[in-house]
């Protein structure tokens, strides 16, 4: 253990960061903190997902997730409830339920962060992973769309006014 502790990786620098399609379409994602990055994380992985204006992703489940809305707007639907939310907000999604996410803003992305137990479900429960319902019309990207890093976006709108 010591061996991998010194050879894993400590920090993942800005710029060393890559953004990609995810793997059940209609949001992009910069992973932050993984294994496959070099990080020796044996509890969770870290994400910022990026979905564009007006999109939607395939209906999937995946092991335990909590999710912090960074930017913009839009609707959860888990195990068949619609859960509606905007930056600021913060959701738990339940190992192993189906669960599709909407961006409802037609101009605007919106970013959320994942952080989940991968490895450590993996290594304790040899949890399956990731299961999509494929849907050919999700992970449609608006004409012209160019995903961004986080840090290349325009911050300068204001979050949502609380009352």
């Amino acid at each position: 253990l010591e061996a991998r502790a010194r050879e894993s990786r400590t920090m993942l620098k800005w710029n060393q960061a890559k953004i990609e399609r995810s793997q059940h379409k209609g949001d992009f994602k910069v992973a932050l903190l993984e294994p496959v990055l070099g990080f020796d994380t044996r509890l969770i992985t870290m994400s910022i997902h990026q979905m564009p204006p007006a999109s939607y992703t395939e209906t999937h489940k995946h092991q335990e997730a909590i999710v912090w809305i960074r930017t913009g707007r839009g609707y959860s639907i888990i195990e068949g409830d619609r859960y509606d939310w905007e930056a600021g907000d913060c959701m738990h999604i339940q190992p192993g339920v189906w669960h599709q996410h909407f961006n409802t803003d037609p101009d605007h992305v919106s970013q959320h962060i994942a952080i989940q137990p991968t490895p450590l479900l993996e290594h304790i429960c040899g949890f399956p992973g990731l299961e999509v319902d494929e849907d050919e019309s999700a992970g449609v990207v608006p004409p012209g769309y160019e995903p961004k890093l986080p840090w290349e976006f325009d911050y300068s709108v204001p979050w949502p006014r609380r009352v």
